[in-house]
């Protein structure tokens, strides 16, 4: 969370985030950036090559999953 936040406006998070992507990039994985409060963050790490994203501007923390009905 700390490297996303203002990722737009601080130069050294973003080369270390797309250090991290590319690295994962190589590895096969996907990269989640979680932390995710403003759209200009949210537009810098889609920019930067994140697959996913998770945060407080796409939703809230919600009490645990549901019980099913079976």
């Amino acid at each position: 969370m700390s490297l996303v936040r203002n990722v737009q406006n601080e130069p050294i998070k973003a080369r270390l985030v797309r250090s991290i992507v590319s690295t994962c990039r190589e590895l096969g994985f996907e990269v989640i950036a979680e932390g995710v409060e403003t759209a200009p963050e949210r537009d810098a790490l889609v920019e930067l090559g994140c697959d996913l994203m998770q945060g407080y501007l796409f939703a809230r923390p919600v009490a645990g999953f549901p019980e099913p009905k079976f």
